[in-house]
C-alpha cells in the first residue's frame, strides 16, 4: 500500500511523494531524491521503545535512535493526530534543535516517523525548514 505525502520546503515549493507503509519520512524523501530533508546521521534507527516493569523508564527496542536533528519537519496540525507519538529519544533530540523559531508543537524527526495505514487514501503534508 502507498500513501501520498506532500513536502513543502522553506520556499513554499510543494512536492508530492509516494511512501510505502513502514517506510520513514526520511526514507521516502531519500528514495525520491528530495534533497530538502537532510539525514545527516543516516536516519537513526529506533522506531520503538520498550517500557520496563514498573513503567518508570523506557529504552529503544533496536538501533541507537536519532543521532541528529537535521531531518526536522513540521507536520501540519490537521495530520499530526494520525502519526505515531514521539518516542523519548526523538523528543530529547528535538530539544537540542538550535532554531526555536522553526519549532512547533507538531515538530518531528523525519527519520523517526513511519508511514502508517492511517496515511493511505489521504494527503499528508510535512513542512521542512
Amino acid at each position: 500500500m502507498h500513501s501520498n505525502l506532500t513536502f513543502v520546503n522553506y520556499r513554499g515549493d510543494r512536492r508530492s511523494l509516494t511512501g510505502m507503509i513502514g517506510e520513514s519520512l526520511l526514507g521516502v524523501a531519500q528514495r525520491h531524491g528530495y534533497n530538502f530533508v537532510d539525514g545527516a546521521c543516516g536516519g537513526g534507527g529506533s522506531v520503538g521503545e520498550k517500557l520496563h516493569k514498573g513503567g518508570n523508564w523506557v529504552e529503544p527496542k533496536y538501533g541507537e535512535g536519532p543521532g541528529c536533528y537535521y531531518c526536522h519537519v513540521v507536520v501540519s496540525k490537521s495530520h499530526a493526530g494520525v502519526l505515531p507519538k514521539k518516542m523519548t529519544d526523538e523528543d530529547e533530540m528535538l530539544k537540542l534543535y538550535p532554531f526555536p523559531e522553526d519549532m512547533s508543537e507538531t515538530s518531528r524527526l523525519a527519520c523517526q516517523v513511519s508511514v502508517t495505514k492511517e496515511c493511505v487514501g489521504t494527503e499528508r503534508v510535512f513542512f521542512n525548514r
